[in-house]
């Protein structure tokens, strides 16, 4: 009988995003915080300008749209 090794398998999660910094800029989260439906929070002005502003308007940790509003 032949022992064959199972696949070693890529793992399913991707880092956790750290919970004191903004996903977009990278710095200490500032202001109102908006979070994603992935858990990943982002200065609420970061999250309007990257959906308002920018031609990827998806979360950058899990690719969500950002369902956030330029309430002014």
């Amino acid at each position: 009988m032949i022992n064959i090794p199972s696949p070693k398998l890529p793992p399913t999660d991707k880092k956790k995003p750290a919970e004191d910094k903004c996903i977009i800029h990278g710095g200490p989260l500032q202001g109102e915080i908006y979070q994603c439906k992935c858990g990943s929070k982002m200065c609420k002005s970061c999250a309007i300008d990257k959906k308002y502003n920018s031609l990827n308007r998806l979360c950058p940790h899990c690719s969500s749209v950002l369902f956030v509003k330029n309430e002014k």
